[in-house]
């Protein structure tokens, strides 16, 4: 560290760490499930939505839908285990898929485990760029798609408007939008919180002890978006984060250390 001011700045930054913890992630499952999933079945009934008969239209809709992540970072298994969620065999993540399936291959399972949607599901988007491919990929097999993000910020969420617009198969629902305030930017913005000025002194000082070129985070490094999240999922960081929050760094010849308060794995 440079200065107890360092250390300060670094200990005001928790207030502003938008953290989902378990019990969070169980009620974003519960609402994903319960009102997006559900309630986009339902619209495809003829039934009234209210009735018993639409309720268990929906629930034989249900067996031929296939639930699956966008990447691995989503816990697919936790999702499907806390909604009762049983058929098909199989729930790969859509962004391998992507990247090494057989469109055919693919085809030829929906067709004999008899899916009739697909919903693709994520635990949080920052740029949407990465899931981009995957989408697209789902979207041109055919089946109607409900792209399903339980938090998404801004940035993302227009990315993804923007594909439900393009592709008339493709139903774009978010459980959580969030606004600005979960995000720093690398210049400084009119009306500008004092703490927010903390945080970007704080930034500077970890790139410095660190050697880190780009730590706003993964987006910066890979798109030149400079910005970062203030956001820590209880499974893992995501790497959009600020890299202050999620790696670790030193600086051994200078007697400074950055140790992360939530360090990243993968």
């Amino acid at each position: 560290w440079h200065s107890d001011e360092d250390q300060w700045d670094a200990f005001r930054l928790v207030d502003h760490i938008f953290f989902i913890g378990e019990a969070e992630f169980q009620e974003l499952f519960r609402i994903a499930f319960e009102t997006n999933l559900w309630g986009w079945i339902a619209e495809s009934s003829p039934e009234n939505p209210a009735s018993t008969a639409s309720r268990n239209a929906v629930k034989e809709s249900l067996k031929k839908t296939w639930c699956c992540p966008i990447t691995d970072s989503l816990r697919i298994s936790s999702f499907r285990h806390f909604n009762h969620i049983e058929a098909p065999d199989y729930f790969p993540d859509w962004r391998s898929l992507a990247k090494f399936g057989d469109p055919g291959k693919v085809k030829k399972y929906i067709h004999e485990a008899k899916i009739e949607r697909i919903v693709l599901i994520e635990d949080f988007v920052g740029s949407g760029k990465q899931a981009t491919s995957a989408v697209e990929f789902a979207v041109a097999l055919g089946q109607p798609v409900l792209l399903l993000p339980l938090i998404i910020g801004e940035r993302g969420d227009e990315r993804f408007r923007d594909l439900a617009t393009k592709y008339p198969n493709l139903t774009y629902e978010p459980v959580v939008r969030l606004n600005s305030d979960f995000i720093i930017c690398k210049e400084a913005e009119n009306n500008e919180d004092a703490e927010i000025k903390n945080h970007r002194r704080l930034i500077e000082v970890y790139s410095e002890i660190s050697n880190d070129k780009f730590p706003y985070g993964f987006d910066q490094r890979e798109f030149g978006e400079n910005q970062g999240y203030l956001v820590v999922l209880y499974t893992n960081c995501p790497n959009n984060t600020i890299n202050a929050i999620h790696k670790e760094s030193g600086g051994e010849e200078q007697n400074t250390i950055w140790t992360a308060l939530f360090p990243r794995s993968g």
